[in-house]
């Protein structure tokens, strides 16, 4: 996985985005970084370590 560390809050307070995911890319909240948020997946290698651990169980 690539990203990046970034605040990320759930709108609760507005009925018309109640439930949006909203996450402050360029830091103008200031509020401290609560979450890493992926950009890119290597897929490939991403579902076959998870099939490895799952054949584990």
């Amino acid at each position: 996985f690539s990203g990046r560390h970034c605040n990320v809050e759930i709108e609760t307070g507005s009925e018309l985005t109640l439930g949006a995911t909203v996450v402050d890319w360029w830091n103008v909240t200031d509020r401290p970084d609560n979450a890493f948020v992926a950009g890119d997946v290597d897929s490939d290698r991403f579902f076959d370590l998870l099939i490895e651990r799952l054949a584990r169980l």
